[in-house]
């Protein structure tokens, strides 16, 4: 079973931030290990 180790608040609102986290192709920007994403759909 998986545990959360850390936790960070960000200070936006929930639409801001699921609007951010659905945009696949900035993840190389922020995510080490991930060189590129296409997102065909």
């Amino acid at each position: 079973m998986s545990q959360v180790r850390e936790s960070i608040r960000v200070d936006v609102p929930v639409r801001t931030a699921c609007n951010q986290w659905t945009q696949f192709e900035t993840f190389p920007l922020f995510m080490d290990g991930v060189k590129r994403i296409e997102q065909v759909d």
